[in-house]
């Protein structure tokens, strides 16, 4: 008889958790941009395409933008990371069908043409990485760099593992090495 109470338990508990997740996912956001596209890789030899699925529930305003900048120029890159992964997600990048990868800041700007965004990912780092402090250790974001137009249609680069600097006035992306994945066929749906 236990064990009949239990099973119903369990369900009753998950249904209950699926509801709340689903409300409290409604309250984020009802109709979040979303933007499709193709993966691919262009390294000689290499076979990976796959496509993926960028969801943004928000946009950095101008006051994140100049908090963030701020906390980068003043305490450098691992303290925007550290701010960044307690936040709020953005939204989150779902490649090949697989789960989402949550996005911590979607930086958006407006050009004749369209716009161009920076998609900023934190890059989970290796064991390895870590322990020996590795050359990539130094790059903890990963960075979806998107230009749209008007018509929602565009094309990008990923940047696997990049680190953010300020130049002057102007945020920069730096890439650790060469970038063999290209996203093209993009479209805001």
């Amino acid at each position: 008889m236990k064990t009949s109470t239990r099973w119903y338990a369990i369900p009753a508990l998950v249904m209950g958790a699926v509801l709340g997740t689903a409300i409290a996912a409604g309250a984020v956001a009802e109709h979040p941009d979303e933007y499709t596209g193709n993966m691919v890789n262009t390294v000689g030899g290499a076979r990976f395409n796959q496509p993926f699925v960028l969801s943004v529930d928000h946009y950095a305003d101008d006051a994140d933008v100049r908090r963030l900048t701020g906390t980068l120029a003043a305490k450098g890159q691992y303290s925007l990371r550290d701010e960044l992964w307690h936040e709020r997600s953005a939204g989150y990048l779902r490649v090949g069908g697989r789960l989402g990868y949550p996005v911590a800041a979607v930086l958006s700007q407006q050009t004749p043409n369209g716009r161009t965004l920076h998609v900023v990912l934190n890059r989970p780092l290796g064991a390895r990485e870590v322990q020996y402090f590795t050359r990539s250790s130094k790059y903890p974001f990963t960075v979806l760099e998107l230009s749209v137009d008007s018509n929602g249609k565009g094309e990008g680069r990923l940047l696997g593992a990049a680190k953010m600097q300020m130049h002057g006035d102007t945020l920069e992306f730096v890439s650790l090495g060469i970038q063999p994945v290209r996203l093209l066929a993009v479209r805001a749906d």
